[in-house]
């Protein structure tokens, strides 16, 4: 067993360098060398510790202050850590953590455990005059909103016989060689913007050189060539080999790529031997050799032609992008967090050491830096200086980290970085190099699993270089003491031609984890693409299990989070229609608008004017309901682009009433809110910044929900997002899956960064640069098998790998990662372990689902017409609402209802055409059965219920007995989504049987427009 004292050791100048892999405690560990570091007397303004999240970095505050804490109460395994941590100074600690409580949470903003990004901020911000910018310019960390306003710019710019303009209908013509697109604007930005993002990563420019003459040129070239060959092959009265003459006919229709896809030209690959004697064959074929070097030679140029000019194009256009956004920038006051890092490297290579080095190396003299695989060239080219300062007067540097876990490649991450770090890295310290060896997540049967993978299972098919590169031929890890036999772990290989054979996999495995004492909360289902995590959820609701999906936490996918959103968007431009139609149309507004007794056919009205007129919405909204306006709009309207964000957000908020007439989005519209407070403590504090975040996926942490933590559901997620976490239960569902391309390919080069146009075609003639299409390829394969390497290490006790395999032509081929999963099925002699219980930690449950379908947004696919039938089902639901027994007259009835909800007649929906639905409605038998009086029958009408877990649901209506229990749902239209109601009122029954146990529960679907009622059971 490695010996772990010198991680504990504090001399200085020291450099440990710690190896955590999945499940070592390598979080515990970076919080207690905090502790210790405070514990022995370092003041904590000298000590940086660094992560790469918010999550992470609170947690880590959170866990510093747990373990100073447990010292100060002197908590048995606390102190025990102490004394092994501080030998003989542990005497007294007790009291120096109780004083360092009370300092820290006197000034909680001098514990200095924050991001990479915000420290960099601090750190550019601090020395901002040097490189002739006012400290006070506005930092954004997300640059979506600037490229959207470069690229308009570049657009603008675009006009017959342009530069701008040639380079975009190039790029058109690339996207479009194998499809048709139908926006190729919005593709090529795509393609643009993808360039743009992978060098924001690198310090030096592009190279833009433009070689499409030289491509011209050498493929001309080419075609002489070949067309000289083929002359001369026909007058050595030979026969033309049939693969020449087919490359001869496709030349002809197209470009060189079919010459290039085949190997060099001989004579024996052009002419046949055919009926002619050796001697003579080999006579007239050796006059056309000359010939084949000639073609290969003109190959050879247009290979390398092609591979450093083929992506001019969009070269050109990153290029012009970027001038453009340099000049938002300018104008803007705002620089972007990758300009940051760029401008203190290139002080750096200049020589020019920021003062800001000197000042930070005297006062913060020991840095601890976690998940240090994550690190990019750009922010190591930022810290290396200031940690060699700081080890230079006598300061320490702590780093934690495992390059297995490193799968944030596309962001610019390179675990490169930590395999490099050696003693020679800091020559002046002492170093010292840990490995963690203990598991304290997974049972020993998974481990040795894991193991087994990589060191086994991976080499055997080929990536032995890749294992070893990233350690993952090392992955071995002994389990917790009295774990060691703990752990079932089973692969099921499953053919994806047999249908729906992954979904009854997966609904099996829930089942029996079910059956055998877990809770769906224990079970987690990890898959690499966010397709198949929806797909799967699909099929876990289909057999009714609850589940938790990261979109179902997401605040930007409830209906009146979104509306809040069309809201800023006509805010922040007025003119855009479709945002204002979808705030008018929308549940927010309606139900506000039907306060003021709006009648919503002047809405329909004034959208249609609109677009027949080609006036904004706003304007003629404000014309026909000034009123309105003057309440509910111009008071946001006056002050949006003064107000900062959260104030107009709350508002908006106020001024709709959403917490009052959406009780039952509070959390989403909380969650909205934070977004806000988050988003301007990082910076953001403009509107356009907001919903910028709002369009990024990547910012799915800003916008989660958090509702209670006792939900019971099983969860759903990309393994991207579930590194840090583990579970009980794992299922791992892989789809193999070839891959024929990598890239973008980036040559570093003294001019600047090189983009290459390489395919495997090119490179059979201009095999010099292998290597750099070897290396992309082969860091490509080292992150999908990280990305394995994660989701094999987040299950505790039990773990399910099922790797789909097959494609339509080839039904049993077998691609990575499957490919890459050892051969072992289930053991049935051996038995899986028993149920633990007691988790801890939770996960956070499924929203709930109500039962209105949901709300559509406006013009995504829907019409006016569509909307209509919404409003009048909301109508019938509150006039059936205020029914509990059926009235002597039930016109009266329905009329006093319709006064009670402000219901106004529209065109498209009167009084008299709902009293005619509900009239004949409750003339029908069992219908009426419903609603007759029974003294045993207690009656609620949208009935409100909250379950253990904490999640809401609204029934339409519910008899409840001493006996039994009815749900009653109502559904108005027709019955084509039967199968769906079934499930939602299965729901609702099986929420009815936890409030009352040991009664009959029955349902029913209640069609209103049919007169219909259909009886459900469990």
């Amino acid at each position: 067993m490695p010996d772990l004292s010198k991680a504990y050791t504090l001399d200085f100048p020291s450099f440990t360098l710690v190896t955590a892999s999945a499940g070592s405690g390598k979080t515990y560990q970076l919080a207690w060398r905090v502790a210790q570091y405070l514990l022995s007397g370092i003041p904590f303004e000298q000590v940086l510790a660094i992560t790469f999240t918010r999550n992470a970095a609170r947690e880590m505050k959170e866990r510093v202050l747990r373990a100073l804490k447990d010292v100060a109460i002197g908590d048995d395994e606390a102190m025990a850590e102490v004394a092994l941590r501080l030998g003989p100074e542990a005497q007294g600690a007790q009291t120096r953590a109780a004083e360092l409580l009370d300092a820290i949470l006197e000034r909680y903003g001098d514990l200095d455990i924050s991001t990479i990004d915000s420290f960099m901020t601090r750190l550019f911000r601090a020395s901002a005059l040097e490189y002739g910018y006012d400290p006070a310019f506005e930092i954004v960390l997300q640059h979506d909103n600037l490229l959207d306003d470069a690229f308009e710019r570049l657009e603008r710019k675009l006009y017959a016989g342009s530069d701008e303009a040639a380079q975009l209908k190039r790029i058109a013509d690339m996207i479009d060689r194998d499809r048709y697109v139908w926006d190729p604007l919005q593709q090529i930005r795509g393609e643009v913007g993808a360039l743009h993002s992978a060098l924001s990563s690198h310090v030096k420019p592009p190279v833009v050189e433009d070689g499409s003459a030289e491509i011209r040129a050498s493929e001309a070239e080419v075609r002489a060539s070949f067309e000289r060959l083929h002359e001369a092959a026909l007058a050595t009265g030979l026969t033309l080999d049939r693969n020449f003459l087919s490359l001869s006919a496709k030349l002809r229709e197209g470009g060189i790529a079919p010459l290039l896809e085949r190997a060099r030209r001989e004579p024996n690959n052009v002419v046949n031997k055919g009926g002619v004697d050796k001697a003579s064959y080999e006579a007239r074929a050796g006059t056309l050799a000359p010939l084949c070097d000639a073609l290969n030679a003109a190959l050879e140029h247009a290979a390398v032609a092609g591979i450093l000019h083929g992506r001019y194009p969009v070269v050109y256009a990153a290029h012009r992008l970027q001038e453009e956004l340099d000049e938002v920038k300018r104008r803007s006051g705002r620089l972007l967090l990758d300009d940051i890092g760029r401008m203190l490297i290139r002080r750096l290579e200049e020589g020019a050491i920021p003062e800001i080095y000197f000042r930070l190396g005297e006062r913060l003299l020991h840095f601890l830096i976690d998940e240090f695989q994550d690190t990019s060239p750009i922010q190591w080219g930022v810290l290396e200086p200031l940690l060699a300062e700081a080890l230079s007067v006598q300061g320490s540097l702590f780093i934690v980290g495992d390059t297995k876990q490193s799968i944030y490649g596309f962001r610019g991450a390179d675990w490169r970085i930590m395999r490099g770090l050696t003693a020679r890295t800091f020559p002046s310290a002492s170093f010292h190099e840990v490995t963690l060896p203990v598991n304290y997540r997974s049972g020993g049967e998974i481990l040795r699993y894991n193991e087994q993978t990589f060191t086994s299972t991976v080499p055997a098919h080929g990536e032995e270089k890749e294992c070893r590169a990233s350690g993952l031929d090392r992955s071995a890890q002994e389990a917790k003491p009295g774990r060691e036999n703990d752990g079932y772990v089973e692969t099921r290989f499953i053919p994806r031609a047999q249908e729906n054979a992954d979904r009854e996999a997966v609904i099996d495995i829930v089942r029996d984890c079910l059956e055998r004492g877990y809770t769906c909360r224990d079970i987690a289902i990890l898959t690499p693409a966010n397709d198949s995590v929806i797909t799967a959820s699909g099929w876990l609701k289909d057999a009714g299990y609850p589940v938790l999906s990261h979109s179902s936490l997401d605040a930007r996918n409830r209906t009146v989070v979104r509306e809040m959103l069309a809201l800023l968007r006509f805010l922040d431009a007025p003119v855009d229609d479709l945002a204002f139609a979808t705030v008018l149309l929308g549940r927010v507004f309606v139900a506000r608008s039907q306060e003021y007794g709006v009648d919503n056919s002047i809405i329909e009205r004034c959208i249609l004017e609109a677009r027949r007129t080609s006036r904004p919405v706003y304007k003629i909204f404000q014309s026909e309901l000034p009123a309105l306006w003057a309440d509910l709009f111009e008071p946001l309207f006056s002050v949006v682009g003064y107000a900062p964000l959260y104030d107009l957000l709350c508002d908006a908020c106020r001024t709709l009433a959403v917490f009052r007439l959406h009780p039952d989005e509070e959390a989403a519209i909380s969650a909205m809110l934070e977004a806000a407070v988050q988003l301007e403590q990082r910076g953001g504090n403009s509107v356009r910044d907001f919903l910028v975040s709002a369009n990024d996926e990547r910012e799915s942490s800003l916008w989660s929900m958090q509702p209670p933590a006792a939900a019971d559901a099983v969860t759903l997620m990309t393994i991207h997002k579930a590194k840090g976490l583990d579970f009980p239960v794992v299922i791992v569902l892989l789809y193999g899956k070839s891959h024929s391309t990598f890239g973008p390919f980036l040559q570093e080069t003294e001019e600047g960064v090189r983009v290459l146009a390489l395919t495997k075609a090119r490179l059979g003639f201009a095999p010099h640069f292998a290597s750099l299409y070897n290396e992309t390829v082969f860091r490509g394969t080292v992150d999908a098998l990280n990305r394995l390497y994660v989701a094999l290490t987040r299950a505790e006790q039990e773990m399910y790998v099922l790797g789909v395999y097959g494609t339509a032509k080839s039904p049993d081929q077998v691609d990575p990662p499957v490919a890459w999963l050892p051969q072992r099925e289930g053991d049935p002699s051996r038995p899986k372990p028993p149920v633990r219980r007691a988790r801890k930690d939770s996960h956070p449950p499924a929203q709930t689902e109500h039962h209105h379908l949901p709300v559509p947004r406006v013009f995504d696919g829907v019409t006016l017409r569509n909307y209509g039938a919404e409003h009048r089902g909301t109508v019938l639901h509150a006039v059936l609402e205020q029914i509990e027994l059926l009235p002597d007259d039930l016109p009266r009835m329905i009329d006093t209802a319709l006064a009670k909800i402000g219901f106004v007649d529209t065109p498209a929906l009167t009084r008299d055409s709902l009293r005619t639905t509900l009239t004949d409605f409750f003339a029908v038998a069992s219908v009426r059965a419903l609603f007759v009086s029974d003294p045993r029958i207690r009656v609620f009408c949208e009935q409100e219920c909250v379950l253990a877990t904490g999640a809401l649901q609204r029934i339409d209506r519910l008899h409840v007995t001493d006996k039994s229990v009815l749900v009653i749902d109502y559904k108005t239209g027709g019955d084509e989504h039967e199968q769906q109601y079934v499930l939602q009122v299965r729901g609702y029954m099986a929420a009815m049987a936890e409030i009352f146990p040991g009664r009959g529960i029955e349902g029913a679907i209640v069609y209103i427009d049919r007169c219909r009622v259909v009886r459900v059971t469990l």
